[in-house]
């Protein structure tokens, strides 16, 4: 009935119930992604989309199924950076964002996006308890490529985790503005930088994915800087919890 002509008896009707079909797989597709975190399902649903317009089947409008896809694959993002120098400085910046797909500007469904503030938590330098800081906020881009859950693998990028520089004082009364720990973050983290044809420079982070899970991904990447004789450890926390949008 398919490969023969529109009029042919019952083809119409065999259209109409396979489109019906397929709306209620992409409707259960979608439901295991939102609660069960199977992102596995995000193929498999532009898939079964893709084949039932090969069959004539007009009530699945594509750009309605990446809308949906783009709100079910909404994420959280955390990072965390940690920074020791010579044992006694201790800072911790953090930030923040949440990420998706962005379909109308990349044109895939395999690239989660985000734009986020970090801040300084906390600084103390043990030695010299005297020594205060003052930073300020910095913003960082993030992208979440090569999703692939079938692997449990992506790569994560970030253009910065610390900002230009900082004001240092003691007892309110000498100041110095040095970027101490954005050269440290470059020092420590130096062998994950590299460019990307959408967002330029960025440090590439490998992360394993975990399908099935809300948090799909909570990894640390601890780093001395090799010229730094051990005296500058860096900690790289990141964390991508899965908060599906409401439909």
């Amino acid at each position: 009935a398919l490969i023969g002509p529109r009029d042919h008896a019952g083809a119409n009707d065999l259209i109409q119930a396979l489109g019906r079909m397929c709306e209620r797989v992409i409707d259960e597709l979608l439901k295991e992604l939102r609660e069960e975190h199977e992102y596995r399902n995000v193929g498999a649903i532009l898939e079964m989309s893709r084949r039932a317009a090969l069959i004539g089947v007009d009530t699945i409008p594509t750009a309605e199924i990446t809308a949906r896809i783009e709100s079910a694959m909404n994420f959280d993002l955390e990072v965390i950076y940690e920074l020791k120098i010579a044992g006694n400085q201790l800072y911790e910046f953090k930030g923040e964002t949440p990420v998706r797909y962005d379909y109308e500007n990349t044109g895939n469904l395999t690239m989660l996006h985000g734009l986020g503030r970090g801040e300084l938590v906390s600084f103390k330098h043990t030695s010299e308890p005297s020594i205060t800081l003052q930073s300020p906020d910095f913003p960082f881009e993030v992208l979440v490529s090569n999703f692939d859950p079938c692997k449990g693998t992506a790569d994560l990028m970030i253009d910065r985790m610390a900002p230009n520089s900082e004001v240092y004082m003691i007892n309110e009364d000498l100041m110095s503005n040095l970027p101490v720990a954005h050269n440290c973050w470059m020092a420590t983290y130096e062998k994950y930088l590299g460019n990307h044809p959408i967002a330029g420079q960025v440090y590439n982070f490998p992360v394993k994915l975990r399908n099935g899970d809300p948090v799909a991904v909570e990894v640390e990447f601890e780093e001395t800087a090799p010229k730094s004789k051990g005296n500058v450890v860096g900690v790289f926390k990141v964390k991508l919890t899965h908060e599906p949008g409401r439909e």
